[in-house]
């Protein structure tokens, strides 16, 4: 039975197409803003050099925390409320 064939016969699951380049429901948007958040804001870089090892330290270290059904459906549900441009 294909996908599409089994969400026809179920009911209970609605079938919710996402916009295209939307990067507000990108997971991958959220991991860089936090660690956009967690480097940029708490300390300051005298050099490129500084800024690039604390990065890479970073993402070295650093468990990737981000509930992605949650971020996704509240990503969706703000796009689906707002009214287009």
């Amino acid at each position: 039975m294909g996908v599409h064939r089994y969400l026809e016969r179920t009911p209970d699951v609605m079938l919710l197409y996402l916009p295209v380049a939307k990067p507000e429901l990108s997971a991958v948007g959220e991991v860089r803003w936090q660690a956009k958040y967690r480097l940029v804001t708490s300390e300051f870089y005298a050099t490129l050099d500084g800024l690039k090892a604390s990065v890479s330290e970073h993402f070295r270290t650093c468990a990737i925390k981000v509930d992605i059904y949650k971020y996704l459906m509240r990503n969706v549900r703000r796009s689906l409320h707002r009214p287009p441009v």
